[in-house]
Parts: C-alpha cells; sequence; structure tokens
C-alpha cells in the first residue's frame, strides 16, 4: 500500500528510488564478484578500484561526478620473490580495465593520454629484471608452473593484445634502464591510458603497463615507436 504525502504510506517516488537502490547495489555486487573472478585474487580495495574505472568508462557523466576509489599505494613491506611483482603488475592491468577499454576519461587536452599511479614498491634484495621476465612466461595468472604448450594461459600473455605494442614496458632509458630491481630502491608500478586513435594504423588500443624507477616515466607516450620500453624477447634472451 503506498503512503500518502502526510505520511500516510510510502509514497510511489520512494518506492523507485529504493528499487534504484537496490538494482545499484545488486550490480555492483555483480562486477565486484566478477572482476575478482577474472583477475584472481584482487583485494576488496582493488576490486573496488577496479568497479570505479568500469563505471566511469561505461557512463560518460560518471568520469567527472563519480569520485574514484582508486590510490596508489605503497608496499610497506619488500618483496622477496618474483610472483610477488608479477602479482603487482596483473592486477594494475586489472584494475585498470586490461586493455580492453578505450578511454577511462576524458584527458585534460584533446588526444593526451592519462597516467595512474598503482603501486610503489622495493625489493628485500636484488631482483633480475630477467628472472621475473621468466617467471611471467612461465606461470599462470594464479602462479602455478606451466609448460611451454600452455604459454597462452602465462602471466606473460595476459598483458598482451592483437596490435599491441609493448603492453609491458619495464623502463629503457638511457639514466634509469632497469635490469635489476635494486635492493632497498623504490620502483613505481603505473597505468598509461591511451588516448591515441591508433585504428587506422591497425594497431588499435595501446594502454601500458609501466614499470620504472622514474616515478614520471611515460612509457611509450604518444609516440615513440617502442624506443622507451624494453623487448621482453631481448630480456629473456
Amino acid at each position: 500500500m503506498l503512503y500518502n504525502k502526510k505520511g500516510a504510506g510510502l509514497s510511489f517516488e520512494v518506492l523507485i528510488v529504493i528499487v534504484l537502490l537496490s538494482l545499484f547495489l545488486i550490480s555492483v555486487v555483480s562486477v565486484l564478484f566478477t572482476i575478482r573472478k577474472e583477475a584472481e585474487k584482487l583485494t576488496i580495495r582493488e576490486s573496488l578500484c577496479a568497479w570505479t574505472i568500469k563505471a566511469k568508462s561505461e557512463v560518460s557523466f560518471l568520469s567527472k561526478l563519480y569520485p574514484s576509489l582508486c590510490r596508489v599505494r605503497e608496499i610497506r613491506d619488500p618483496l622477496a620473490e618474483e610472483k610477488q611483482i608479477a602479482r603487482l603488475l596483473k592486477n594494475c592491468w586489472a584494475m585498470y580495465g586490461a586493455g580492453e577499454i578505450k578511454v577511462i576519461e576524458p584527458s585534460y587536452a584533446t588526444g593526451m593520454d592519462r597516467f595512474y599511479d598503482c603501486y610503489i614498491f622495493k625489493t628485500e634484495h636484488s631482483i633480475p629484471l630477467k628472472n621475473l621476465s621468466l617467471y611471467m612466461l612461465n606461470h599462470n595468472l594464479k602462479g602455478d608452473p606451466i609448460s611451454e604448450e600452455e604459454i597462452q594461459s602465462s602471466v606473460y600473455s595476459n598483458f598482451q593484445r592483437k596490435g599491441a605494442v609493448n603492453s609491458l614496458c619495464f623502463d629503457n632509458t638511457k639514466d634509469t634502464f632497469l635490469n635489476v630491481f635494486e635492493k632497498g630502491k623504490f620502483y613505481f608500478i603505473r597505468f598509461r591510458d591511451d588516448h591515441q586513435d591508433n585504428n587506422w594504423l591497425g594497431r588499435g588500443n595501446q594502454d601500458q603497463l609501466i614499470i620504472s624507477e622514474d616515478p614520471d616515466f611515460a612509457g611509450n607516450f604518444i609516440s615513440s615507436n617502442g624506443k622507451n620500453c624494453q623487448e621482453f624477447w631481448e630480456i629473456i634472451a
């Protein structure tokens, strides 16, 4: 029974609001569950970030009105193993759409890429980049070892898409060339949301994960033909 305006019953407008809020909460829970399942062990905080990014990209007015639940996270305890670094990489990739979102939110200037900072970390001891790269090639997203025939399920393959160039960008610049994660030094994991229209080149979306000791390293910002990023297959050679 509906209430009247004097409070004798629920108004139709209130019922509509309740129904919409219920649907909204159901959709949030559903999306969070899907994201966590697909990304393998995202924390609640990381899942909420991923949901925010998805909402901003799909509903244009939310890009400006809806507050972002994403925050750069400094990992307090030094990382001791390659799999810990790999986890941060794949989770950052998942939080910002895994290269499947064309544009997360409008840039400050037309065609200018946007950058999102995910993690700051340091290692307990020196970890060669080659070791991390081999780990990503020989393990799946759950961290289980895989054979050569199963490479399509590897952590590395998770970052590869048709037409993409250097989706995983390790710093290749002269002063901050990344060869070894040195003990005690801070490293930054960033996501670059590509705003360039590369479809006419047949390249598609060129989103990137960026790893460097330089917090401002921009990877293949605009277009540098890959020269700012190390070639994965040369790293493991």
